[in-house]
């Protein structure tokens, strides 16, 4: 605030040019003098009381030095400045400091305006740091000479929650910002390999359904040579000499094989592995005495012993399970020699899963598995045996192989040639609720 001028004639001791006598003039001057003390008197308390006001702000901003002097050491690439209420920096610490080649004493003692460099930009944070001491937050990223930093700018406050000055904290993320572009290349990469996988998925949609269409319409065309192979067969075997009945055997035969194939084909292509809405609570025990029924013929031919016990509840698809049941048990009938076939079947916890999928086991005492076959059993159209040896389309293990995976779970064969086969698959536990 101004000082009020005093009166000329006082300060050159001059008599004011008027009649008056001096008697009458000297009380005013007096009253005047009086009144310009009194108002210099107020005037020092007021700057008496400012200076013990800005001294109580500096004690209590040195209180919290010590606490903000041992956090930087704890941030690397940080650095933290903290500045009282006439913008002067009170304290500097922070690894990012000796980075930078800055030194505490450097800072510590200088104002705010005088730190900060040349230029419009950075000027306009005069007006941020001023509006910390009015107790705003202010938060930016800069770049500066080819490296990023984060800044923020917090105030200071005491226990009755007056701000005493102010907190800059700043922190090199240059790494950071280039872990952030490496991430968002991998999202755009991810993107991109998703749209291609959905791309896809579409296009083995449309493949799945026509090899369904065509698989279907071409079993109308089979059925039809087969029975007009037999309706000659019928109407003039007797005209027909032995190596024509031959020539029409294979026909039926051949047709039987690609009838076969085509119902493989349908079967595998119908296995839906995109989704699992259709999975619901099952049990496996009745799943499998529903397969054995359906085997029963083929059991009873060959004497086939069937073992197994309790059988646990899981979640799954009951036509396509039992359909996997069928398969395996079947093979185990097949690919068998032995005087008395045996097939066991078992479901336990599976160990290697932390508990959480079923295991079971389908295992025979066949004829087993070379070793140089055991990565083709699950492949389509795979055979290890020729036909005249062993029937079938080589589709069996493929179509287990996908109902499994369908399931979340995994299958695998276990065998040694003349000892047998044991397939043993994974399926989910139920969730518990």
């Amino acid at each position: 605030m101004p000082f009020s001028r005093p009166n000329p004639g006082i300060l050159t001791g001059a008599l004011p040019n008027h009649h008056q006598d001096a008697s009458e003039s000297e009380p005013d001057h007096a009253t005047l003098l009086a009144a310009e003390i009194s108002r210099l008197q107020c005037r020092i308390a007021e700057l008496e009381a400012q200076k013990a006001l800005m001294a109580l702000e500096f004690r209590q901003l040195e209180k919290t030095l010590p606490f903000y002097q041992a956090l930087p050491a704890l941030l690397p690439d940080t650095f933290v400045v903290a500045f009282d209420r006439q913008l002067r920096f009170q304290m500097a610490e922070g690894p990012l400091l000796d980075t930078l080649g800055y030194h505490s004493s450097d800072i510590v003692g200088r104002s705010v305006l005088d730190l900060l460099p040349d230029g419009r930009g950075w000027r306009q944070w005069e007006a941020h740091f001023r509006g910390t001491l009015r107790g705003q937050t202010f938060s930016k990223e800069v770049e500066d000479q080819g490296r990023f930093y984060q800044v923020d700018l917090v105030p200071i406050r005491d226990t009755e929650g007056d701000v005493t000055g102010g907190l800059q904290v700043t922190r090199d993320i240059s790494a950071l910002k280039l872990q952030r572009a490496s991430a968002e290349r991998r999202a755009a990469d991810m993107a991109r390999t998703n749209a291609e996988l959905n791309r896809y998925i579409s296009t083995n949609l449309e493949l799945e359904q026509f090899a369904y269409i065509a698989a279907h319409d071409l079993k109308e065309p089979i059925r039809t040579i087969i029975s007009f192979a037999q309706l000659l067969q019928r109407r003039h075997g007797p005209s027909i000499d032995e190596e024509g009945q031959e020539f029409m055997e294979y026909i039926v035969q051949g047709s039987r094989r690609m009838e076969a194939l085509i119902t493989g084909l349908l079967d595998y292509s119908s296995l839906d592995s995109r989704g699992q809405k259709d999975l619901e609570t099952v049990s496996v025990h009745e799943i499998l005495e529903g397969v054995l029924r359906n085997l029963a013929n083929q059991i009873q031919e060959r004497q086939v012993e069937v073992i197994f016990g309790e059988l646990p509840v899981v979640r799954g698809n009951a036509v396509q399970l039992g359909q996997l049941f069928q398969n395996l048990v079947s093979n185990g009938i097949k690919f068998n020699t032995s005087a008395q076939p045996m097939i066991r079947i078992e479901g336990e916890v599976d160990p290697a899963s932390g508990g959480d999928h079923w295991k079971f086991s389908v295992r025979d005492n066949g004829i087993g598995i070379p070793e140089d076959g055991m990565d083709k059993i699950f492949g389509i159209f795979r055979r290890l045996h020729n036909r005249d040896e062993y029937e079938g389309a080589g589709i069996g293990l493929a179509v287990c192989k996908k109902i499994v995976e369908r399931h979340g779970g995994r299958i695998w064969a276990e065998s040694s040639p003349g000892e047998g086969t044991t397939f043993c698959f994974t399926l989910p536990k139920l969730v518990k609720g």
